[in-house]
Parts: structure tokens; C-alpha cells; sequence
């Protein structure tokens, strides 16, 4: 496991202010990193467009989950490979809800038991409540399972 990020006051912030837009729905997104600077690119929230078409596997709305859309995904990725970044975060909203690692939220990190999909990644979770943006919590794959931490604002 690599050591934990240290993540600009003004990246969290505009996370925050973005996923603050989003309320009452999830919000997501990538964060990257080149050298010393940080990005937040968002990422339209998909999961909707998945319930409708396949409600029994996507049974969660907008606001209850995320799925991060798989188009604007892999163009993030292309983007960043082409332009020198590294994406080092997931990050998406916990509506009306506390940032923990949810199970569900794991079942998306996870490409098997005990295999991460992104292994390096973080995931950053941010508490939205009321529509106000409150506590951070990065999670990250330690070789055996999720580990938790507050990330400080």
C-alpha cells in the first residue's frame, strides 16, 4: 500500500462544491495528479440510466448510488494517459448519509474477492448532507481488505 495522499485544501474544496451541486443526487468523479498539481475531473453520475434499463442488477437510484459513466470514464482515461496524468481517486457523495465505505461501494472496488480493481487508487466518499458537503473519508486497498481514514479539509 502506498502512503496516504495529501490532497490541496483547494481540490477538496471544489470536490465539495461540485458534490454539493449534485444533492439530492450522487455526484462522481476522478482526481489526478501531475507532478504537484491536482484535478478534479467530474464524472457524470450513470447509475440512473443503468436502473432504468436493468432495474433486478442496478436496483439503486441517483440517490442512493453512483456509477461512474462508462463513455466519459474511459475518456478520462485516454485523456489522462495522453496528457501525463495520474489518476490517484474515485470519488463520489454519500447523500444524507456519512462517508463510510458502504458495501456497495465496495462491491464496485473490488474486480473479485480480494482483488482490488484499481489497486492504487483511493476512494474519496464525501458526506453530503442537507445539500452542505461535510466529512471526507479516503478509502484504500491495504493487500487485504479497505482501510479508512479522515481526510482533513
Amino acid at each position: 500500500m502506498s502512503a496516504p495522499l495529501g490532497y490541496p485544501p483547494a481540490l477538496l474544496a471544489g470536490i465539495a462544491a461540485y458534490l454539493e451541486r449534485c444533492y439530492p443526487e450522487e455526484g462522481c468523479g476522478l482526481v489526478v495528479r501531475r507532478g504537484e498539481e491536482w484535478k478534479f475531473w467530474p464524472i457524470s453520475n450513470a447509475v440512473d440510466r443503468f436502473h432504468r434499463a436493468d432495474p433486478e442488477t442496478f436496483p439503486e437510484d441517483a440517490g442512493r448510488a453512483y456509477l461512474l459513466d462508462p463513455v466519459e470514464q474511459r475518456r478520462a482515461r485516454e485523456r489522462a494517459a495522453r496528457e501525463g496524468w495520474a489518476i490517484v481517486a474515485v470519488v463520489h457523495s454519500h447523500c444524507d448519509a456519512d462517508a463510510s465505505f458502504s458495501a456497495r461501494d465496495r462491491e464496485l472496488a473490488l474486480a473479485a474477492p480480494g482483488r482490488p480493481l484499481h489497486p492504487g487508487l483511493e476512494y474519496l466518499v464525501v458526506s453530503v448532507v442537507g445539500g452542505r458537503a461535510g466529512e471526507i473519508r479516503a478509502h484504500a486497498w491495504d493487500g487485504s481488505d479497505f482501510t479508512s481514514r479522515i481526510v482533513a479539509v
